[in-house]
């Protein structure tokens, strides 16, 4: 399950900062925050496709594989881009009711640079994954940290 993940997330974490551009620049310029959902399902029959549909006209969908995929909230704090993120999960869960879905959320901070922002998305759902963190969307205050 692991493997894919980690095998392309170099070249996935390269194409989610080129789509991000007009979200940074608008929240460097303007101070208006976006968020960052990072979804995957090991489930390589699952198609990711279907969270376009539950998303406003400003938001974006990334699609890397048809089991992993990126969505960009447009103007959410923290929690506005956790809940949208619950809010997709609960709308799609009867179409993966058995399927492990791993779900993470970041959100654009003054003092992260947004190269650390999708660095750290794709930390939280490898802990996600490592951790069977399932059908629930996990952001940074979830995380242990020991040491």
């Amino acid at each position: 399950m692991m493997h894919c993940f980690s095998e392309h997330r170099q070249a996935f974490h390269k194409q989610l900062m080129n789509e991000i551009g007009d979200y940074q620049y608008r929240f460097s310029r303007h101070q208006t925050v976006y968020s960052i959902a990072l979804a995957f399902t090991p489930d390589e029959t699952i198609n990711l496709e279907f969270f376009a549909s539950h998303l406003r006209r400003n938001d974006k969908f990334i699609p890397f594989q048809p089991n992993l995929c990126a969505i960009i909230f447009d103007a959410t704090n923290d929690a506005q881009g956790i809940k949208a993120s619950e809010n997709i999960l609960s709308s799609v869960e009867n179409h993966f009711f058995t399927t492990p879905l791993y779900m993470a959320v970041v959100t654009a901070e003054e003092e992260t640079s947004e190269f650390q922002m999708i660095y750290n998305l794709f930390d939280l759902v490898k802990y996600a994954i490592e951790h069977t963190m399932t059908n629930e969307v996990i952001e940074r205050s979830q995380i242990i940290r020991y040491g």
